[in-house]
């Protein structure tokens, strides 16, 4: 004789499967989903995001440091031509100040920026030796001319405004390309002009 099963029981049986409509499974469920999201989120940003992020940053780092040293080295040209404007030439020592002023702005300026902009800077620093180099040439040549070999004060210090002025549109049109390239990069108006130490006449 059969085993008897009862209307109820045979139903329990054939849906058994419903077992997986119980809250606490679902649950789980979904909190094991939302761990293998969060674990690929974060493989993700560490294998992808991450580096391009990290890269950015230095980018970004390199550009604040080469910005702040295009303007230190701005500065300290207004500051130097300003001051050879005002010198009168007499004390010799002066001159060793001015090469070691501008060797220490190219310097600073290769250290961070293309070569395009060293080069233009390179012209300025040149300027600055010719400048010199003519004035100890005048002054030389003069001394040379004079019974005793002496130079007047008075006419060390017309000898040096006339030097400095007459390179000053040199000085100025190369001052210029290097406020232009800056400009590519960081945005300055290329109609910025700066004329410190030009006017001092």
């Amino acid at each position: 004789m059969g085993e008897t099963i009862t209307v109820c029981e045979s139903i329990c049986r054939d849906f058994s499967l419903i077992w997986f409509a119980d809250p606490k499974v679902w649950q789980a469920g979904f909190t094991l989903l939302a761990a293998i999201v969060a674990s690929g989120s974060a493989l993700w940003i560490a294998y992808k995001v991450y580096p391009v992020q990290k890269e950015k940053d230095r980018q970004l780092q390199i550009r604040a440091k080469r910005r702040q040293a295009y303007l230190s080295s701005i500065s300290g040209w207004i500051d130097l031509t300003r001051e050879m404007a005002g010198w009168d030439g007499a004390d010799p020592r002066k001159s060793g100040d001015f090469i070691r002023s501008i060797d220490l702005l190219t310097t600073r300026i290769a250290l961070v920026s293309p070569t395009s902009l060293f080069e233009l800077f390179r012209e300025l620093q040149v300027a600055i030796y010719g400048a010199l180099g003519e004035f100890q040439s005048q002054v030389r040549h003069e001394g040379e001319g004079s019974e005793d070999g002496l130079v007047p004060i008075e006419r060390v210090s017309e000898l040096w405004r006339q030097v400095w002025f007459e390179r000053s549109k040199e000085r100025h049109d190369t001052l210029g390309k290097v406020l232009e390239e800056m400009s590519a990069e960081f945005s300055v108006p290329k109609e910025f002009e700066i004329t410190a130490g030009e006017r001092s006449r």
